[in-house]
């Protein structure tokens, strides 16, 4: 037996079958039947948007790359927002990082190469 840093929790390797009583098993048994329930309810609702394992990766992966050359053809928005390319690592870091962000802002909000920096500003200034 392993004792773990919490006070009075002990960490078991290989514990032995506990038996509990009647009110215990089954008030596990309808956790386990719960459980269950919004598992196949999710499987359904996955599947009845034909969404197969690996999308989320693939869709991610695929935003990245919009996102990416979007970020590549932002010279000209990258000199007028956010100045020149820095010579120090964590500064070029920042503003490839803060390209992309705005690269992404960009494609997820379908604005046009003539459409200037992140659009325009919304019309109630506190949202």
């Amino acid at each position: 037996m392993r004792h773990a840093r919490i006070r009075g929790l002990n960490v078991i390797d290989n514990p032995a079958e506990v038996i509990l009583h009647a009110p215990a098993q089954s008030m596990l048994d309808q956790l386990a039947l719960s459980a269950t329930a919004s598992c196949e309810a999710w499987a359904a609702a996955l599947a009845e948007h034909n969404v197969r394992p690996g999308d989320a990766d693939r869709y991610e992966r695929a935003v990245a790359v919009v996102t990416d050359r979007a970020a590549r053809r932002t010279t000209n928005l990258a000199q007028n927002l956010i100045g020149p390319r820095p010579t120090d690592q964590a500064g070029t870091h920042t503003r490839r990082n803060t390209l992309t962000t705005i690269a992404n802002y960009r494609v997820r909000n379908r604005l046009l190469d003539n459409i200037p920096g992140i659009g325009q500003p919304p019309a109630d200034h506190a949202t």
